[in-house]
């Protein structure tokens, strides 16, 4: 059986809140290979890691995250914790895992590489989302960054995301197991195997998913708790 990655869902979101530094601190802790961040733009432009597009659910504030500046959010708190720009999770995790960056929304590509780039961590970071155009954006950049097709919903056929996932030059493909049947994550690994393409499943944390997972050679698990995997 091939070692398969680690990947911490929003940090160790299992044990500590989402997205935040204290998740991405747990997760390095675990021994997480990668972390996978959410992102978002605040209305002064500032790129923050944060999952919802409304506030309400994670954090003490109300209304839409990108109705405030970077300063104004300083006020609002997730588990008593300061809702984290990118920079500040760059400077934390470089040198000590790899980072899945889930892009939330459109418009955030050049400063995303701007980002990576300011810490020298093109290698480290791989690039995922819904919007698959975004991520067409990003290889018209720079073709080396690496990029995974997100998939929110079964897609219309194996073919035509393997087709994509080649046309696009993506590193792998990330399927949500609850959407989509075992015999179709069968079939993927398989096909995509044959293309050098790599299959993700999130968000997993039931520990006999987990090991059938490992057992049909998925490349990466996301979970809330990668101690698990």
């Amino acid at each position: 059986m091939n070692k398969v990655l680690r990947i911490a869902h929003r940090g160790a979101s299992g044990y500590e809140p989402e997205n935040t530094i204290k998740a991405f601190s747990k997760a390095v802790s675990l021994g997480a290979d990668m972390i996978e961040i959410d992102v978002r733009r605040t209305r002064d432009r500032h790129i923050v890691t944060f999952h919802d597009f409304m506030l309400r659910r994670l954090t003490n504030g109300t209304g839409r995250l990108r109705n405030y500046t970077f300063h104004e959010l300083k006020r609002f708190t997730i588990g008593g914790e300061e809702i984290p720009s990118l920079l500040d999770v760059l400077s934390l995790l470089k040198g000590k895992c790899q980072i899945n960056i889930e892009i939330k929304e459109r418009g955030l590509v050049k400063d995303l590489v701007e980002a990576i780039r300011k810490y020298g961590m093109e290698g480290d970071v791989l690039f995922s989302s819904y919007l698959h155009f975004e991520l067409l954006k990003l290889k018209a950049i720079d073709k080396d960054l690496r990029i995974a097709l997100l998939f929110l919903t079964r897609p219309t056929s194996l073919k035509t995301a393997i087709k994509l996932g080649l046309e696009t030059r993506a590193e792998a493909l990330t399927f949500r197991l609850k959407r989509i049947p075992k015999k179709f994550i069968i079939s993927a690994v398989e096909e995509a195997r044959q293309w050098n393409l790599k299959i993700n499943v999130c968000t997993i944390n039931d520990v006999d998913d987990i090991e059938w997972l490992k057992s049909v050679g998925v490349h990466g698990i996301i979970s809330d708790f990668p101690d698990r995997i």
